[in-house]
């Protein structure tokens, strides 16, 4: 068996390689049709050699269980008893022998836990991490989801204040699971089974489904002034506050303490225009034009104008 590299990427790690074996050649990454038991389901061989594929794949503890090692012995050896006569790639099998407990009337045994030592702990589902090759799995995710689909995404657990760093995986706007997420100063490689769970509280929680205009206010021609502009906005996380008789700079201290305000882009009774940009995912606002263009340079009277105005409307001492 031989593997040679055939192309590099310049600017990353990819690469595309070659391996050869005794049944032919195929370029990797490659993409194996699974033949578990000797067999890839639906498709003949020559619809194998009709797609293109190189190798399939095998496992050695499923074809020892059934059809069993000396049946394929007899039969001419696995190629000939799958008539494939391209590369196989068999994988051992070894750790589901044990994990799935199947082989037990082989003299295999069954991976459990000390008699009278029940798994109960705060950490007990950390132990779907450990198996190395995923044998070993939740009862809450089992099934429900095949991993190759899932969009992941990293991000913090919300379960408490820890902030274990976490990966959220995802598909079609619904939180499959939680996996730890390496951080050696918060969490390490662990999660706790509550916050496994998180995702598991926000499907009971009733949760909008398209972003919204929130509004409140005293003035209903004004809470109706905001949403007219909101709406020809069409920009996600943004506030617009109108007033009336009162001076926005007055208030602007107060906007600032709002946690969920980062950035104040104008407190103003001047015309403004706000500068948009748009993608598939929405519109944001990039800044606002606040007001037009300088007349000149202030003078001393305008100063003075400028200083008193700001006292009587109580801004400055």
């Amino acid at each position: 068996m031989e593997f040679g590299v055939v192309r590099k990427d310049v600017e990353t790690a990819a690469r595309v390689g070659r391996l050869s074996t005794a049944h032919g050649s195929f370029d990797t990454p490659v993409f194996m049709p699974v033949g578990t038991a000797g067999s890839v389901k639906t498709l003949s061989p020559r619809d194998l050699v009709e797609l293109g594929a190189g190798i399939i794949l095998g496992n050695t503890y499923h074809l020892y269980l059934r059809p069993g090692h000396e049946r394929v012995r007899r039969l001419g050896g696995l190629h000939r008893f799958m008539s494939w006569g391209g590369s196989v790639l068999t994988d051992s099998g070894g750790f589901q022998a044990f994990s799935l407990g199947s082989a037990r009337e082989h003299g295999v045994g069954k991976i459990g836990v000390f008699p009278g030592r029940p798994l109960d702990n705060p950490l007990s589902a950390n132990v779907v991490d450990i198996c190395p090759v995923g044998a070993l799995t939740s009862t809450r995710f089992r099934f429900a989801e095949r991993v190759w689909y899932l969009d992941k995404k990293p991000s913090l657990c919300t379960g408490c204040d820890v902030g274990c760093n976490v990966t959220i995986e995802h598909r079609r706007g619904r939180i499959r699971r939680y996996k730890p997420r390496l951080n050696p100063e918060v969490n390490d490689h662990w999660l706790c089974d509550f916050g496994r769970t998180t995702a598991e509280r926000y499907d009971e929680l009733p949760r909008l489904l398209a972003p919204r205009i929130r509004k409140d206010g005293t003035d209903n021609d004004l809470i109706e002034c905001a949403v007219e502009n909101l709406l020809r906005l069409k920009a996600g996380h943004c506030f617009l506050i109108v007033m009336r008789g009162a001076f926005p700079i007055n208030v602007l201290n107060s906007v600032k303490d709002c946690r969920e305000v980062t950035h104040v882009f104008c407190a103003t009774a001047n015309p403004v225009q706000v500068v948009l940009a748009a993608s598939e995912q929405g519109r944001g606002i990039l800044g606002v034009i606040d007001g037009s263009s300088p007349k000149g340079i202030e003078l001393d009277t305008d100063i003075t104008q400028r200083k008193k105005f700001l006292r009587d409307i109580g801004y400055k001492r």
